[in-house]
């Protein structure tokens, strides 16, 4: 049932770090406790060993300890306790952090009035802020470089402030520019997940904005990167995987020319090599992939998060070029080890990717017709918090429920199921091929009726041929399916002739 599992920001927080991460916090704790103070590390350890957030065992384990505060405060204390701890731990240090560092030794030189390594600090950090584009900083720089220039021209003297503050309108320009492109990137990508059915006139309201107008205009590396992603989403969803795939390679050209921004975001490159390559599906090139997944692999940082992050793009991509070698044994040796990741990895995958790759080893177990395990991984995707990025295949996944239902004959529990997916697309809403798979189902006969059924296998077989499903996941599995159903051949069989075809 939806909603069936409990979640907690603290316990995800916590499973969040590393061994180290977790260590420093421990250390931290015992160092710092005063009387009660060391019940908060104890709590820290139940909440560590407990695999799945479970708030009745919490208050059990809680009375124990004797830790007598009310859950709620002591949850609170310990979550910021933590912040404070992983702010003092310096092996995880980003070039953020030292540039929010730099700016406090700003504040303290310029409060003791020490100009002239004021004025060496501003040049040093002004140059690894601009390496990073990080304008925010870069305007809280310019405040106390016009703060130093004030502190120590001539009062008759006012050259440079002209030019300061020229710098400082330049800066707001790039810093403005970079955020309006993120928001029109991440307004397709949800217009990409969701595919409603205005999905094209939105899609082309977004291209359509003056600021997309010319790419040769001055822009940051970030908005180069947005203005690329935006393009290759659109030509994915038009079904344009030559262009899309040109998109794509254009992001990565992007970052491959500035290398320590894919230092310092290891995973925002090797997200956009997974869409470059997800971009032609059929590549038969072995050594490409297998070239790419050593990229993916060769993860500069050893955050856990990151280290996350390495193993569902490398898993997802490795699977997918199994899926499109029709390599079904090899795709069997390593479910132990993708099984084993997303356990290890799963709370610290965004949502939406963690579903995506779900979804994806549900349809290869639909097409095995190993139909137990695809519903369990269907169970997955519909028992997980609702989720706009993966919102697809929230829905597509109940739909497909109901088929694996009706393979298995249990009518009755059928007709209660389709009532809760008419309602879940009520309040969630649709789009044209949940509606498709869940026409189907209504048609199908509850019983042994060959005509009926093949009747409503044709029809849904020509609405999967439709353009609103073009490029849609689980669009060639599902007629791979419906045919194989109209044909008695295997699904495997027949999808791997529709990929060459």
């Amino acid at each position: 049932m939806e909603g069936t599992r409990q979640s907690d920001e603290l316990h995800e927080l916590i499973h969040s770090l590393d061994q180290k991460e977790k260590r420093h916090f421990s250390l931290y704790a015992k160092g710092s406790a005063q009387g009660e103070e060391y019940n908060y590390e104890l709590l820290f350890q139940i909440l560590a060993k407990m695999p799945e957030y479970d708030a009745e065992a919490l208050q059990r384990e809680m009375e124990k300890c004797g830790i007598g505060t009310p859950v709620a405060a002591a949850k609170n204390h310990l979550k910021t306790m933590l912040l404070k701890a992983m702010r003092d731990y310096k092996g995880h240090q980003t070039t953020y952090t030292a540039l929010l560092e730099g700016l406090e030794n700003l504040a303290f030189l310029y409060k003791k009035k020490l100009y002239s390594l004021l004025r060496k600090e501003i040049k040093r950090l002004k140059k690894l802020a601009s390496l990073y584009a990080e304008h925010q900083v870069l305007l809280k720089i310019g405040d106390f470089e016009r703060r130093l220039h004030k502190a120590t021209a001539q009062q008759e003297i006012v050259e440079g402030m002209d030019a300061l503050h020229q710098e400082m309108r330049d800066i707001q320009g790039l810093a403005q520019h970079q955020a309006e492109m993120g928001f029109l990137k991440d307004k397709m990508m949800l217009i990409a997940k969701k595919r409603g059915k205005d999905w094209e006139s939105e899609m082309q309201s977004v291209l359509d904005h003056p600021l997309l107008a010319c790419i040769d205009q001055p822009k940051t590396t970030f908005s180069q990167v947005y203005y690329h992603q935006i393009v290759a989403l659109a030509e994915t969803m038009r079904g344009n995987f030559p262009q899309a795939k040109a998109s794509w390679g254009a992001v990565l050209a992007v970052l491959e020319d500035e290398p320590h921004f894919i230092e310092e975001y290891p995973a925002i490159y090797q997200r956009n090599l997974c869409n470059y390559l997800g971009t032609y599906r059929q590549n038969t090139d072995h050594e490409t992939t297998e070239e790419a997944l050593e990229r993916i692999r060769s993860n500069p940082s050893q955050q856990f998060a990151d280290k996350a992050e390495t193993f569902i793009l490398s898993a997802a991509l490795e699977l997918g070029h199994k899926m499109s070698m029709y390599d079904w044994d090899g795709i069997a040796a390593i479910m132990p080890s993708i099984e084993e990741g997303i356990a290890l990895y799963g709370t610290l995958v965004e949502k939406g990717h963690l579903l995506t790759f779900q979804f994806h080893i549900a349809l290869y177990y639909f097409l095995q017709e190993d139909y137990p395990t695809c519903k369990k991984w269907l169970r997955e995707i519909t028992e997980s918090q609702r989720t706009e990025r993966g919102m697809d295949n929230q829905r597509l996944a109940r739909v497909l429920q109901l088929l694996l239902t009706w393979l298995r004959e249990d009518y009755d529990l059928l007709e209660h199921q389709q009532r809760s997916v008419k309602r879940y697309f009520e309040k969630n809403g649709s789009n044209a091929l949940d509606m498709f798979v869940f026409e189907l189902i209504q048609t199908l006969p509850t019983g042994p009726d060959a005509m009926t059924e093949n009747a409503a296998l044709e029809r849904f077989q020509h609405q999967l041929s439709r353009p609103e499903t073009k490029g849609q996941p689980g669009v060639p599995e599902l007629m791979a399916w419906t045919i194989a159903k109209l044909t008695a051949q295997s699904p495997r069989d027949i999808f791997q002739e529709l990929a060459k075809g």
